[in-house]
C-alpha cells in the first residue's frame, strides 16, 4: 500500500504548490475576496446582462431581461460562506427587477436547496427526470418544477435567449447544460472544475462513461466562458481539455494495471493480481478482503504513476486523486 497522500496543508512552500494553486484563481476571484470575506459572496458580470454570484464554494447565474431576471440554481446556507439566505440580497445588488424564472441545473440539494426563497409565482424550469427526482424528495426547500422538458428547451423572454439541453447522465439524471449563444457563456454543474481536480469520486458522478462523455459534450458548444457549479474561478475551453486529459490518464493507467481487462490478465508478472491479493489476504476464505486488497492495490499503483504528472497541473490532485483512481479502477473492472 502507498503512504497516505499529503493534504493541501502539506504544501507550505510556494515552490511546491504556489504556482498550481495560483492558476486555480484569477483576477475576478482575487478582486472578489474582500466581499467574500465580509458578505459571504461576491458578484460579477459577463456582459450582455449576464451576471454571476459566487460564494466560497458555489456559483449561481443571473440573466437580466427586459422585464425581470432568470436565475439558475439556488445553493443553500450550510456554513459561514454559503449563499442561501443571502441570495435575494445578492440578486438585489445586481438589479431591482423581479425574478421571473428559476432554472434547476439538476436535483441535488446542495445546488437548489434554497429555491424556496423565491416568490411563489416564479416559473421553475427543469428537465423532466430532474423534476421527478425533486418531486419524489418532497423537500419544501426545493419546490416542484412548473415547466419541464425532455431533451431541449429554448427560453426566450425579454430580449434574452437561453438554450437548455439534456445530454443524458453525465453526473446524475436530469443534469442539464445552460447556454447563452449571444455571449458564448455555458453553464453545467459538477463535471468541470476549472483549475482543480473534481470533488471526490468523479464529483460523485453516477456513471463513469457518462462522466467522461460530458467533457466531449461540453467541448461541442461554442463557448468562451464556462460557469461551473463549484470552486474558485470561471473556466474556458482549455480547462475542459485539461481535465479531460487528466481523466484519460487515469483510465489509460488503470487499464494497464487491471489484470482482468488488460493484456496482463492471468500474468503472474503483473504487479497486482487477484492471486497476489489472496496471498496477501491470507487465503481465499474472505472474498471481500481479497477484493478490497486487489482494488486498493491497483488504485495505489495508478496514484503512484499518475500523481507526479498532475501535482503541478491541477490544484487538489494530491487530495482527491486516490478516490478518483479507485472509482475508475472499479468501474472499468465491471464495465471495461
Amino acid at each position: 500500500m502507498s503512504e497516505p497522500l499529503p493534504s493541501l496543508s502539506f504544501y507550505t512552500s510556494a515552490d511546491q504548490y504556489g504556482e498550481v494553486l495560483a492558476s486555480a484563481y484569477d483576477a475576478r476571484a482575487q478582486a472578489g475576496m474582500e466581499d467574500l470575506m465580509s458578505k459571504g459572496y461576491y458578484t460579477g458580470s459577463l456582459g450582455g446582462g449576464i451576471h454571476y454570484i459566487k460564494d466560497a464554494w458555489y456559483y449561481q447565474l443571473v440573466v437580466e431581461h427586459d422585464d425581470g431576471l432568470i436565475v439558475v440554481d439556488a445553493p443553500p446556507t450550510n456554513g459561514q460562506y454559503f449563499l442561501g439566505e443571502n441570495i435575494m440580497q445578492a440578486i438585489g445588488e445586481l438589479s431591482d427587477k423581479p425574478v421571473t424564472h428559476l432554472i434547476y441545473s439538476h436535483h441535488h440539494r446542495d445546488h437548489i436547496g434554497a429555491a424556496a426563497v423565491f416568490p411563489d409565482d416564479v416559473t421553475i424550469i427543469a428537465q423532466e427526470e430532474c423534476a421527478a427526482l425533486v418531486e419524489s424528495a418532497k423537500d419544501p426547500q426545493r419546490p416542484p418544477a412548473t415547466e419541464t422538458f425532455k431533451d431541449s428547451y429554448t427560453l426566450s423572454v425579454g430580449g434574452q435567449t437561453l438554450q437548455l439541453d439534456y445530454h443524458g447522465d453525465i453526473h446524475c439524471n436530469g443534469n442539464i447544460f445552460i447556454y447563452h449563444a449571444g455571449e458564448k457563456v455555458l453553464m453545467n454543474i459538477d463535471v468541470i472544475f476549472p483549475g482543480w481536480v473534481p470533488f471526490s469520486s468523479l464529483g460523485m458522478a453516477s456513471d463513469l462513461r457518462g462522466f467522461l462523455r460530458g467533457h466531449d459534450v461540453t467541448l461541442e458548444y461554442d463557448f468562451d466562458t464556462f460557469v461551473p457549479g463549484h470552486l474558485t474561478r470561471l473556466g474556458n475551453r482549455e480547462d475542459v481539455e485539461i481535465q479531460k486529459e487528466f481523466f484519460q490518464d487515469l483510465v489509460d493507467t488503470s487499464m494497464k494495471y487491471l489484470d482482468d481487462v488488460s493484456p496482463a490478465r492471468n500474468d503472474m508478472e503483473a504487479p497486482v493480481t487477484f492471486m497476489s491479493a489472496a496471498e496477501q489476504a491470507g487465503g481465499w476464505s474472505n472474498p471481500w478482503l481479497i477484493f478490497d486488497t486487489y482494488l486498493n492495490g491497483v488504485a495505489d499503483l495508478v496514484v503512484d504513476e499518475v500523481l507526479p504528472r498532475w501535482r503541478d497541473r491541477l490544484a487538489g490532485a494530491d487530495v482527491f486523486i486516490r478516490s478518483h483512481a479507485w472509482q475508475v479502477v472499479e468501474r472499468l473492472r465491471i464495465d471495461a
